[in-house]
């Protein structure tokens, strides 16, 4: 018998709005989020998921004790679910604990995570954002070991990503790291 959560989350892409003929981006990512609970029957690090891509990771990031816990963590949640893990639960726990990394500025186990991310990127399926994204950490990473010139490149590469689920949100935050960098956003 089907489950109460899993009943609802069957309804949650009939009930996304439009505007102007158009959904919204976040709903339209919680729609996807519904569908692959659905068809897994779980959703690994949907709640730090959530969380990167509404800028809490950029919130909580000066608080190391509440960083390295969201890391331990994710290696716990890991630890004892990676062996049903598809490509697609590889991708976002490695994409998250470089975040993580990043903000408790252990830049070179952050770079290997991304690496692991972009490694995956031809077999992923439900979550094809990840490499632009893992892309923009990358630039990140570059620009807090104060290698701008590395950065600018490695934002145009995420840049260049088209078509996935929160690509704007992504731009806006390309953008932000041009600005901060000093350069222009190119119109194309």
């Amino acid at each position: 018998m089907e489950s109460v959560v899993q009943s609802d989350a069957r309804k949650i892409d009939g009930l996304r709005q439009r505007i102007a003929g158009k959904s919204i981006p976040m709903e339209k990512y919680c729609a996807r989020k519904a569908n692959r609970f659905v068809t897994k029957k779980t959703l690994m690090f949907a709640h730090y998921e959530f969380m990167y891509f509404w800028n809490g990771f950029d919130i909580v990031a000066n608080n190391l004790p509440v960083m390295q816990g969201i890391l331990e963590d994710l290696e716990n949640i890991w630890l004892m679910r990676k062996s049903g893990a598809d490509a697609d639960d590889r991708a976002l726990y490695f994409f998250l604990k470089a975040a993580c990394l990043r903000n408790l500025r252990q830049f070179t186990a952050a770079e290997f995570a991304i690496q692991e991310v972009l490694k995956l990127e031809v077999d992923l399926i439900d979550f094809a954002y990840l490499p632009p994204n893992a892309f923009y950490e990358l630039a990140l990473l570059r620009i807090a070991d104060g290698l701008r010139d590395e950065a600018e490149p490695l934002l145009a590469k995420a840049r260049s990503y088209k078509g996935f689920p929160l690509e704007n949100k992504l731009h806006f935050r390309i953008h932000s790291a041009m600005e901060n960098l000093g350069t222009r956003t190119p119109m194309v």
